[in-house]
């Protein structure tokens, strides 16, 4: 943030601090205005963006007045950013022409060279579109910080003042490059209005919202507001023969921080008649005869070898050879690999995340799934293909591998995930990953066939599905905002290992500028302007910049003929002799 307007190769970013209090905002932005006082301002956010509906004016014009020579402009105390206020946003953060007067005086026009910092406690609403992902900054400041933390912090800064933060934002540029972390949410669930909530707690309980019913009234630019804030749609959905708009999740990553908060609300409330729910137990295994495996059963599935530590080695390529489509004979225990458009729920039980050690007093998936979606055997949770695993058994706990096929609107989407946000389910799906299966005899147990589907195999029921995507379980479909994990999955190193770092100057993370590709909709303009910061600033470098620019252009799906014209433009732009 503080190298920003020193680094960044053209004005594109403004950062968003966010927090309730209590987490060093006010410090940082104060320690940046006491060092270099005449490079930056003191703003009103509300009234530099044109006010509470972004319309603008004489206060307008003045307040941007502060721009004027002004590397950094602030507003440590920032009212509510609205969606209406985003236009002129987006012209600060990227240093689009302004105008600005005086009382009694003309008008003038300046490019803003500042980058805006907002520290807000309140909801900060923007579009979700592809311009503004790319150029704002989310920071989420850890609240409810007692005052003697930030005593050294406060000795520091007195002795040293912002050099030392300049110096740290310059090296993490080095070694990260000009791109943000990108997976930084904000919000509150403690901020929602009235209307707000009855839409999160719809969402979270049906999957959709129907913005007639909302028994809280909103004016047209609210419920704008609203729709965007919670990273919401609107689409059509037949109910009850009826074809109505509903209001639907767009952006889960948005949406998270809402979902959370009300689901553990609405889990908090249930808890009691959870409690009072008798959990069935487990059916008793099927005795005698033959085991019947999941493919006589109509399940599409593979197999494979399990030694006794429970690891197959030969579970992945017989995917496909014919002896991957038989159980193995002659062995102890096999491994059953799910295919496409199945999957296998690993009911486990809870574990320490620490030790691995089995809790005996906390619920286990198979009492989440009986409490939670259904009872076993109802139209939620359908009488499947279900085996019971030795690690229950051991502790006197139920523990089941339930097998199900997955819906379409699901497959390809599925996690092969272990204990996802605590939970004790696991999930093995599509050519991911294995199970071991029923009839098979290992050093821990014996893996026991406890029920078969009343006729073909069951798909998961809608209440299941949705209790997989509330939990994380479901990445989100094609075409829609993600939830993309950085492509540096490292931590963020703190300022002092920062600061021991050698330094390594002219080059970036690994001697190499930033090369990742960049997605259709944006890649000319962000290449253009990427190569044109780096051929400006370093001229002598332009061999280098220019093959940089077609390998990180052809990685991005560009063609050479339309990179050389992007080359060509950048050439006559500075001046042809680069």
């Amino acid at each position: 943030m503080f190298a920003t307007p020193l680094l960044e190769p053209y004005e594109h970013l403004f950062y968003v601090l966010y927090g309730g209090g209590g987490n060093g905002k006010g410090i940082l932005l104060d320690t940046l205005h006491r060092s270099l006082p005449e490079l930056s301002a003191a703003v009103t956010s509300k009234t530099l963006l044109g006010g509470r509906n972004g319309n603008g004016g004489f206060a307008t014009d003045q307040e941007t007045l502060k721009l004027i020579g002004a590397l950094w402009a602030y507003d440590e105390d920032a009212d509510t950013i609205t969606l209406e206020q985003a236009t002129l946003l987006k012209k600060i953060g990227t240093g689009d022409t302004m105008v600005a007067r005086r009382v009694q005086e003309n008008a003038v026009s300046f490019k803003n060279k500042a980058t805006f910092i907002i520290a807000s406690n309140n909801p900060v609403i923007m579009s979700m579109t592809e311009a503004l992902e790319r150029r704002r900054v989310f920071v989420r400041m850890r609240d409810g910080r007692a005052e003697e933390e930030f005593a050294d912090l406060l000795k520091f800064r007195d002795e040293h003042g912002i050099a030392p933060f300049l110096m740290a934002s310059c090296r993490l540029w080095e070694v990260r490059g000009d791109k943000p972390w990108n997976d930084v949410v904000i919000g509150s669930a403690d901020d929602l209005t009235e209307a707000q909530q009855w839409i999160v707690d719809c969402i979270v309980a049906n999957g959709y919202a129907v913005s007639r019913d909302n028994p809280h009234h909103e004016t047209d630019m609210a419920h704008r507001n609203t729709v965007t804030k919670l990273g919401l749609k609107s689409k059509p959905k037949r109910i009850n023969g009826e074809v109505v708009r509903v209001l639907v999740v767009r952006n889960e990553r948005v949406f998270s921080v809402y979902r959370d908060g009300t689901a553990k609300d609405m889990t908090e409330a249930m808890q009691e008649e959870d409690a009072a729910k008798t959990v069935p137990p487990l059916p008793d295994p099927i005795e005698g005869g033959t085991v019947v495996t999941p493919d006589d059963c109509g399940y599409p599935v593979t197999f494979g070898t399990v030694n006794e530590g429970k690891r197959s080695y030969d579970w992945t390529k017989n995917r496909t050879l014919p002896e991957g489509k038989q159980p193995p004979t002659g062995v102890a225990a096999y491994a059953v690999v799910p295919v496409a458009g199945m999957a296998v729920i690993d009911l486990d039980v809870a574990k320490d995340p620490a030790t691995g050690e089995v809790l005996k007093d906390a619920p286990t998936g198979w009492d989440v799934f009986n409490r939670e979606i259904g009872e076993y055997g109802s139209e939620d949770f359908p009488k499947t293909y279900l085996v019971g695993t030795p690690t229950g058994r051991r502790n006197g706990l139920p523990s089941a591998h339930a097998y199900y096929l997955i819906p379409p609107e699901l497959q390809g989407r599925l996690k092969n995930a272990v204990h996802e946000k605590g939970m004790p389910v696991d999930i093995r799906c599509e050519g991911k990953g294995y199970v071991v299966g029923a009839g098979s005899h290992i050093s821990g147990g014996d893996y026991l066939l406890l029920d078969l589907p009343d006729g073909q195999p069951p798909m998961m029921p809608p209440r299941m599905v949705r209790w997989l995507i509330d939990h994380g379980y479901v990445t989100e479909p094609d075409g829609q905002a993600s939830t993309p994990k950085p492509e540096h999955a490292a931590r963020i190193p703190s300022l002092s290992e920062l600061m021991r770092r050698p330094v390594t100057v002219g080059s970036i993370a690994n001697g190499k500028p930033d090369m990742t590709p960049i997605p259709a909709g944006s890649r000319n303009n962000d290449l253009h302007a990427w190569a044109y910061g780096r051929l400006l600033n370093h001229p002598d470098n332009a061999e280098a910049i220019r093959r940089d620019l077609f390998e990180r252009g052809q990685t991005s799906g560009l063609k050479e003929s339309e990179l050389e014209t992007i080359w060509q433009t950048i050439r006559r732009q500075l001046g042809g002799d680069r």
